[in-house]
């Protein structure tokens, strides 16, 4: 009982199969498969073979013979191979209406058939029509079908594998209609998006482009086209797309293939400077308020149809995006001053630099302000030569490069502080801000970046001092110790000191720190000149001198403090050495 059981679901399994082995597909529109067809839509439809047996089958050479009602398509746009490297079209009738003739063969040169695994499907060829937008819609019909007078054939070398023909489905025939669009999801200030810009732009957004039927959709890809709207208080809509991508009067079979809308961008449109809209409103001012719509179009032709009620938005264009950070912020010290350089960041609306200092400290945290986000729009801050931004003690504002509509190229780049002190360390943040321009084309603007820090301690070493010796005093254990002032104007003395270590010698004085201290000596007389000092000793040792210069500074060199030494800057030791007998 139960092998005639299975003998018989045998036989309904093969005869499932073998009752489909040639298909005409539903059309598909935008991508996707469908019952019903919109007039004036290019949809598609394929032709399919299906092997219902149990082995697998070579397909050499097909003949495909459809027929169609011209009443109801007006126009076959293309018929496409879908084994391009296995068969090649041998002949191709699309001109004689109501019919359409295809073959393929195999190449003599590469021999190369379809392989067709068993109870597998292969597509064989792709039929792209139009249908008329002026035929009767509201009912059931078959658009394309099998030719009733020449059968489709399906062979391997001499041997027909064909099988049979599965009727084509109908289709339900749709009268042509607008897109179900909701308009505009988004308007807003592309800065409040975080992107880095000049302001004066605007992002529109409808990534949710509605639920319109597929047959209202570009037939390709699923999407619509669509057209972007601007206007003020006190204009009138203009657009600023070029959409729709074809033009209604367009023949659709010149749209294959139709390459569709830009990726990544298809439901995002960016209005400003750049976008091709209008002289008299490129670009927008920020702080004004604008008004758009987005409109969608769909795929039928020749006249496409367009959603007519959709959403406006109002959006007020706002540059809240300081520029980028100053780079490479180098600080050199000199004589009393401190020489700040960096490279300016590349930003089209960079404005100025601000530059806040500190002494002692590092410069106070945040940031100097940006344009206010709610009515009024205002600027960010404005500030003055001596502000004190971050509170007393946290810094002091020493330089601001004009707010003026400057050519960001000519924005300094280098700023020297010549009220540092020798000795003293400063901090020094220096801040970039863009332009502020309250004429047509307005920029809310004065929106401060973060600040880059660096600390440096004013001065220079000097140069040594010369002609160092070590001689004999009158007195016993007396050694004269005499040199040349260093001739920098900022030498303020010199530090001696020395060492009896005769396996080290002069290595133990390695800095102005080893050793021991004989004498802090500062200048009495003038850069260059002779000056000298004598010292007591005890007797019996040979002694290992080093002088090093030091730079001038409001406090005296104490060789006890840590600080001070810390305050002042030391040339490379000179040397001298003697034997007291």
């Amino acid at each position: 009982m139960r092998k005639k059981a299975a003998a018989l679901l045998f036989c309904l399994f093969i005869g499932s199969f073998a009752s489909a082995d040639l298909i005409i597909s539903l059309p598909k529109v935008s991508g996707r498969e469908s019952k019903y067809v919109e007039i004036g839509a290019s949809p598609q439809v394929v032709v399919l073979y299906k092997n219902p047996s149990l082995r697998d089958v070579a397909v050499s050479e097909a003949e495909i013979f459809l027929s169609y009602d011209p009443s109801f398509i007006d126009y076959v746009i293309s018929v496409k191979n879908s084994n391009p490297d296995n068969l090649y079209e041998a002949g191709l009738d699309i001109f004689t209406p109501g019919e359409i003739l295809y073959k393929l063969e195999s190449s003599a040169a590469k021999w190369n058939p379809i392989k067709v695994p068993a109870g597998k499907v292969v597509e064989l060829a792709t039929i792209t029509f139009h249908v008329d937008q002026t035929a009767a819609h509201s009912k059931w019909v078959t658009l394309i079908d099998w030719s009733p007078t020449t059968p489709s054939r399906v062979f391997y070398k001499t041997s027909d594998v064909t099988g049979t023909h599965l009727k084509a489905p109908p289709v339900y025939l749709e009268r042509s209609a607008s897109p179900a669009f909701k308009g505009l999801s988004r308007a807003i200030s592309s800065n409040s998006l975080g992107v880095s810009n000049v302001g004066n732009t605007v992002i529109l957004d409808w990534r949710t482009p509605g639920e319109g039927a597929f047959d209202r959709t570009k037939y390709h890809n699923g999407k619509l086209s669509f057209r972007v709207f601007r206007k003020t208080a006190d204009t009138s809509w203009v657009e600023l797309s070029t959409e729709p991508l074809h033009i209604p009067e367009e023949d659709p079979g010149s749209r294959d293939p139709y390459l569709g809308n830009v990726e990544g961008e298809d439901y995002v449109f960016q209005d400003g400077p750049g976008t091709g809209a209008p002289s008299e409103m490129d670009p927008l001012d920020d702080g004004k308020i604008y008004y758009y719509k987005v409109t969608a179009v769909d795929d039928t032709s020749p006249d496409p149809n367009e959603a007519s009620t959709v959403a406006e938005l109002d959006v007020v264009p706002l540059d809240q995006t300081p520029p980028g950070e100053v780079s490479e912020l180098t600080a050199t010290p000199d004589d009393n001053q401190i020489t700040l350089g960096w490279k300016n960041p590349e930003d089209a609306d960079l404005g100025g630099i601000v530059i806040v200092k500190n002494e002692g400290a590092p410069v106070g945290r945040g940031d100097l302000g940006r344009a206010q986000s709610a009515y009024p729009y205002e600027n960010g801050p404005e500030y003055s030569v001596g502000d004190e931004p971050f509170g007393p003690g946290n810094g002091r504002i020493i330089e601001i490069t004009p707010q003026e509509d400057l050519d960001a190229s000519i924005v300094m780049n280098e700023f020297v502080d010549y009220d540092a002190r020798n000795g003293k360390v400063y901090s020094y943040k220096v801040f970039t801000y863009d332009r502020a321009i309250d004429y047509s084309p307005r920029e809310t603007g004065r929106n401060y970046s973060d600040g880059v820090m660096i600390s440096r301690t004013a001065g220079i070493p000097p140069q040594p001092v010369s002609n160092f010796i070590a001689a004999p005093g009158f007195a016993p254990g007396e050694i004269t110790l005499s040199w040349n002032n260093s001739p920098d104007a900022f030498y303020g003395g010199v530090l001696l000191r020395y060492t009896t270590d005769d396996a080290l010698k002069f290595a133990a004085l390695r800095d102005e720190r080893a050793g021991e201290l004989a004498e802090v000596v500062p200048m009495s007389t003038f850069p260059g000149d002779a000056e000298s000092i004598t010292l007591s000793f005890l007797s019996g040792r040979n002694y290992y001198f080093k002088a090093f210069a030091y730079n001038y500074t409001d406090e005296e060199l104490d060789p006890y403090s840590t600080e001070s030494m810390a305050g002042h800057l030391f040339s490379a030791g000179q040397t001298a050495a003697i034997s007291l007998p």
